[in-house]
């Protein structure tokens, strides 16, 4: 059977805490960038960077926005916030020859690491963001949950194998 070809995100919107829309924002997603231990000495050909499993560095989310506005000063608040993006994906499918379209949901609990409030130039946009510190974030693609990181509670879910549950146990958590 032939697979489906994902070729575009339709649109998406983001939501604080599941709800409040934000208005209209692009979104830089956080890069999954694996902490690395650096492993040399006697019975190795050189040195080897190896990824610590299911431990990663900072996660960095950024809102774009078109101008400073009330919502996006509301998210420079010193707490954690929960912000949800949710989007279509316009796939191909082979075997139909139609498109379908596929729910992705991306849900962050993250802090406010920056504000910048843009700058002001008569008719363009201000170019203002939000840069937050990502501490959790699960991804949900047609259904399946593709993405859990929670750092704080010591949980790396790929593809639903948790890269962590055992070293949770060797731990005692």
């Amino acid at each position: 059977m032939a697979k489906r070809i994902e070729h575009v995100l339709t649109d998406f919107r983001v939501y604080k805490d599941g709800e409040d829309y934000l208005g209209m924002a692009t979104v830089e997603l956080p890069d999954l960038e694996a902490v690395t231990a650096e492993v040399k000495g006697a019975g190795i050909a050189g040195v080897a960077d190896i990824p610590v499993d299911g431990h990663y560095s900072a996660m960095t989310l950024k809102l774009n926005w078109n101008t400073a506005n009330a919502k996006q000063t509301a998210l420079a608040a010193p707490i954690f916030h929960q912000l949800d993006i949710r989007g279509n994906i316009q796939a191909y499918d082979p075997g139909s020859a139609e498109h379908v379209h596929e729910a992705m949901k991306v849900v962050v609990k993250c802090k406010p690491k920056n504000t910048n409030l843009g700058k002001t130039e008569p008719g363009s946009a201000m170019d203002s963001a939000n840069e937050f510190e990502v501490i959790y974030i699960k991804i949900t693609q047609a259904g399946e949950e593709t993405v859990e990181i929670d750092k704080f509670n010591y949980k790396c879910v790929i593809h639903g194998v948790d890269y962590l549950d055992e070293v949770r146990a060797n731990l005692g958590i």
